[in-house]
């Protein structure tokens, strides 16, 4: 990887990352754009700057909650669709999904957000519900939820807020939630692929890469989600929505 593609990468993993437009659709999409040819540090550098984006999570959910030993346990529960298939699915349905899907699942959740905000809008759905209100029963749903986003385009964090408000919770708790969500998730995905691959082959230059590439994600993406929690004390989430069809037809059409 040359300087340049280092330094954009980890820019767009920070920028996307908390955005319910899907961090990884974009690294893919970057990655094509650059002509970065697809190889094993690809891969790891990418799961690391991901990884690298957790403090950011972990910074922000204390911030903003009181009550976090309250959802230890919903934590656990929502955790436990994705510990299931971590263990014994996870490696062949990723070998099995591939960036084909990407222009799709953008356009599908697209639609999804400008559905749900138009229920909002026409007061079909309303946004009441706060974190220390989530039962057992949502914490499954949001966990198994989740769960599409081993679908490359659909978006992590776009599952969860999606589902969250669909169950009715308040904008600013969907974004905490998915933070304490992603924190585990995030690691322990990070740790099953890591697993695999032989840390000790790397170089001098491809650990500089993984440095420079953490700390662009890690400061970028602390920037984003301080922004997005100031967003949402006043503004829906349309752009979003349009912004993921727009991107899915465009890349369609290409």
């Amino acid at each position: 990887m040359t300087l340049f593609q280092t330094i954009l990468i980890a820019v767009i993993e920070g920028f996307t990352e908390f955005l319910p437009v899907s961090s990884t659709a974009h690294i893919l999409i970057a990655e094509k754009f650059l002509r970065v040819s697809y190889n094993e540090f690809i891969e790891l550098f990418t799961i690391v700057i991901q990884a690298a984006t957790v403090p950011v999570m972990l910074y922000f959910s204390y911030k903003n909650l009181k009550h976090l030993k309250k959802l230890a346990l919903p934590l656990i529960v929502s955790l436990l669709p994705n510990i299931v298939v971590g263990i014994f699915i996870f490696a062949k349905f990723d070998t099995l999904l591939t960036s084909a899907l990407i222009p799709y699942t953008l356009i599908l959740g697209g639609v999804g957000f400008i559905l749900v905000e138009y229920l909002i809008t026409r007061k079909k759905l309303v946004l009441k519900k706060n974190l220390t209100d989530i039962t057992l029963r949502d914490a499954f749903l949001i966990g198994a939820f989740q769960l599409l986003a081993i679908i490359p385009g659909v978006s992590r964090a776009g599952s969860v807020f999606l589902i969250m408000l669909l169950l009715g919770y308040k904008r600013k708790d969907t974004v905490i939630y998915s933070f304490l969500l992603g924190v585990p998730t995030i690691l322990g995905a990070s740790f099953l692929k890591l697993v695999k691959y032989p840390i000790f082959t790397l170089t001098t230059t491809q650990l500089l890469n993984l440095v420079l590439g953490s700390l662009i994600a890690l400061i970028t993406s602390f920037i984003v989600a301080k922004a997005l929690l100031e967003y949402l004390k006043d503004k829906k989430w349309y752009i979003f929505g349009w912004y993921r069809i727009a991107l899915g037809v465009m890349l369609r059409v290409l």
